[in-house]
């Protein structure tokens, strides 16, 4: 769990430090790959993925996935006990975005707790519960931060979330991805 812990944090603060080229994603393939990387969890919680068709977006291929990996996780890992997970993956169009929705049948959030889940941190089942590190939804809204795009959620306990995000169309440009600043003693501010 240390070594986990450890990862996630590095992750954590790297992410959005280098204006790297940007990939061409295609978010169906990138979806197969993250199904792949999670095959375990899908079959052991015997979990339905249904996924609509999505775009291709223009960013860092590596953090899109992550992205994903801890959303269509973390829709797996909180299921109500004695149902089978269901996650549903779609996408809206808008002239200058794309809304996409990762939507499961699990034991949904509080409405006191919607503004804090995404604090690094912040768990609101305890360790025991479920596994994890605290820092899966705080991950995420860097990423989706750094491309540009918000995320929320919409959750009544007991009845599921959505987690939503929007992603910009159209290739990046450095106007539109979040610039960290190295100050003179090398530090990232």
């Amino acid at each position: 769990n240390m070594h986990l812990l450890i990862e996630n944090l590095l992750f954590h603060a790297r992410l959005g430090l280098k204006l790297e080229l940007q990939d061409r994603i295609d978010l169906n393939e990138l979806i197969q790959t993250v199904q792949n990387n999670l095959g375990g969890l899908i079959q052991e919680n015997k979990a339905t993925i249904m996924i609509e068709t999505l775009p291709v977006v223009y960013g860092r291929s590596h953090e899109v996935l992550q992205l994903f990996q801890n959303l269509m996780g973390n829709a797996i890992k909180f299921k109500r006990k004695g149902v089978d997970p269901l996650v549903k993956i779609s996408c809206n169009e808008r002239e200058s975005e794309y809304i996409i929705s990762v939507e499961d049948n699990g034991i949904g959030i509080q409405s006191k707790d919607k503004a804090s889940i995404f604090g690094a941190f912040h768990r609101l089942n305890g360790a025991s519960d479920y596994e994890g590190t605290g820092l899966g939804l705080s991950i995420c809204k860097k990423i989706v931060d750094n491309f540009g795009g918000r995320i929320w959620v919409e959750s009544e306990l007991g009845q599921g979330t959505i987690f939503i995000f929007s992603l910009p169309k159209g290739s990046k440009t450095e106007s539109n991805i979040k610039n960290s600043n190295v100050n003179v003693n090398n530090q990232i501010t």
